[in-house]
């Protein structure tokens, strides 16, 4: 198994038993942004083999002024799963660290198809 699978396979059993571990950029200092992608993809992957829904798509880091203010240097994004939805109320113990962040989601009922990549997603 690679590292990028190893390292996907840890996240998924840290959000599965909410036990938290390292941040993986402080596990490997080098870790850069394609690799970092990898994981993500591989994660992915892990998902739907256990036969997870992918609802979505989430953009972080969107304001110019935040990505500054922390040295982040572009936008990001992550993928919304079915099971991550939560409605009225939450078990504080299914959480790693339970904080609310409200998220506005449009939920299409087909799934786009993109035909031009905005320039920063051209490299994930």
């Amino acid at each position: 198994m690679s590292e990028i699978d190893t390292l996907a396979r840890r996240l998924l059993e840290a959000e599965a038993t909410a036990v938290p571990i390292p941040f993986l950029s402080e596990m490997d200092p080098s870790l850069d942004w394609e690799t970092a992608r990898s994981i993500a993809r591989a994660n992915d992957a892990l998902r739907r083999r256990n036969g997870e829904q992918l609802i979505g798509y989430k953009l972080g880091w969107t304001s110019a002024a935040m990505r500054d203010a922390l040295g982040i240097d572009r936008p990001n994004w992550g993928t919304l799963w079915e099971k991550n939805a939560v409605g009225a109320s939450a078990a504080h113990s299914d959480f790693i660290h339970p904080k609310i962040e409200p998220e506005l989601v449009y939920r299409a009922c087909t799934e786009f198809v993109l035909v031009r990549s905005p320039a920063w997603m051209v490299s994930i």
